[in-house]
């Protein structure tokens, strides 16, 4: 376990340069840069019909603010929770919760906005006061203005969320809004997965952005979406599907979990069942568009690299079971070129899905490397991602040991795990080397014969003195 534990933090160089002692260095002068940073490259664009977004400050002159999610929370920022709280979320509870020195919510960036460039909002934060929701309908302005609606939903270390819905009934809330308003942009500010279908395919709900839980920055990174000062290049780190019951489990009002799933999570679940969610993981939209071309891939010996291998098949020779001290050596170097073939500055991320021979009995594809490549308008750059040995292998519940299976191996770059978003695509392929290949049945999905496998193997070694 502690040499699992200490080889990422030793690869990963974390020992190293680590500031030294100054009790008089002032460490959060600048700090808010960097949560406004982290905050608006978080921010995912899921739906942007007939580019709605970003506004243009000298045409889009009315706004109305919809929803609680939109302001401050009105229970200060405890790490308790409960259905009573309101408000802007910047995080989840638990011991991982920290009291934030200050915390600014999207309603107050927007007025600041709205006084800095001189157009007009008008805002309601009890998403339950449907009076007030319905007399602004009839405001002179509404049949040409913009429609936000914020909506939330939180949990927290030993507090699970009961449904896949937002908070406080805000699914309604949106429902009512977008009946009335024809652009209708609704910000999800939530920790995890939520069901999004009652209103998704809403003709008037033109613009989706998912917040997640953004930090104390929120209101000014959201402001510089919306507005687009940034341009948004998050992507999901989770499927949202169309069905609670996708995701394949249900709420378990026990404490123990079994874990049947195996391997199969997320999008990796989705593929095996030939499921399609709503978005899938790594999807996220932007202000601008991008290009794939020129896809390489060389084979590195010693850190060094042979010649480069052009969208065919090639031949390596390894070995079948793989040393732990050398899972993290490179084996493969995928590079490819991006280019920024829209008119604004922005980012993409490239994903790299390996695709397994059919005796590994894996995932019909797996990430295995990602990177986040910023480009101005018309900018290229080529991007270099790295296959390991452990990239390459599975892990063989007979042997107890890492093991690089036979065959061909799909290399795919793509913009999400949805199949129709892949770019670049080629193959590779694993033979043996002077090795008998002992064709054994990998059966880590059938627990039933791992179990009598380990009664046999006991019965050999203590003379069967075991019932099984």
């Amino acid at each position: 376990m502690i040499i699992r534990v200490l080889t990422p933090y030793y690869l990963l160089g974390q020992d190293q340069e680590y500031p030294s002692l100054n009790l008089d260095r002032n460490v959060v002068e600048d700090h808010y840069k960097i949560n406004r940073e982290i905050a608006t490259a978080g921010i995912i664009l899921l739906k942007n019909t007939n580019n709605i977004l970003p506004f243009d400050v000298t045409k889009d002159k009315y706004y109305f603010i919809y929803g609680s999610a939109a302001g401050q929370p009105d229970k200060d920022f405890d790490s308790g929770y409960s259905s009573k709280h309101s408000g802007a979320l910047y995080q989840g509870g638990g011991s991982g919760f920290v009291q934030p020195t200050y915390a600014i919510d999207p309603l107050t960036s927007l007025l600041i906005k709205g006084r800095d460039f001189h157009f007009q909002i008008r805002y309601i934060t009890n998403q339950n006061d449907y009076v007030a929701i319905n007399k602004s309908f009839n405001h002179r302005h509404f049949a040409t203005g913009k429609c936000l609606v914020f909506i939330s939903a939180w949990s927290s270390e030993g507090f699970d969320r009961n449904d896949l819905h937002a908070l406080n009934n805000e699914d309604k809330l949106v429902q009512t809004v977008a009946s009335r308003c024809a652009n209708t942009i609704v910000i999800v500010n939530s920790v995890s997965q939520l069901n999004l279908e009652s209103w998704i395919d809403l003709p008037n709900v033109v613009g989706v952005i998912w917040s997640g839980m953004p930090g104390s920055e929120y209101g000014p990174a959201i402001v510089d979406v919306l507005f687009g000062n940034y341009n948004p290049g998050g992507k999901l780190v989770f499927t949202l599907a169309k069905n609670d019951f996708d995701y394949g489990t249900d709420i378990s009002p026990t404490y123990h979990s079994n874990y049947s799933e195996g391997v199969f999570l997320d999008y990796r679940h989705f593929d095996k069942y030939n499921i399609l969610p709503r978005y899938y993981f790594g999807y996220g939209l932007s202000y601008t568009t991008f290009s794939f071309s020129k896809l390489h891939i060389v084979k590195t010996v010693k850190g060094k690299h042979k010649a480069s291998l052009h969208y065919r098949q090639h031949r390596i020779r390894t070995y079948t079971n793989i040393a732990t001290s050398k899972l993290y050596e490179p084996v493969y170097e995928i590079t490819f070129t991006v280019t920024n073939s829209g008119e604004v500055y922005g980012s993409e991320v490239p994903q790299l899905y390996l695709g397994f021979p059919d005796e590994a009995e894996e995932p019909a594809k797996v990430l295995r490397g990602f990177e986040r490549v910023y480009l101005a308008a018309g900018q290229s750059k080529q991007v270099s991602l790295i296959l390991t040995k452990k990239d390459i292998s599975y892990w063989n519940v007979i042997n107890q040991k890492w093991t690089v299976a036979p065959g061909t191996y799909t290399v795919s770059i793509s913009t999400s795990a949805n199949n129709d978003d892949i770019k670049l695509q080629t193959t590779f392929n694993i033979e043996w080397q002077n090795q008998k290949i002992k064709k054994e049945k990998f059966i880590s999905q059938n627990r039933e014969n791992i179990r009598m496998f380990l009664c046999e193997m006991i019965k050999k070694i203590e003379n069967s003195f075991l019932s099984c």
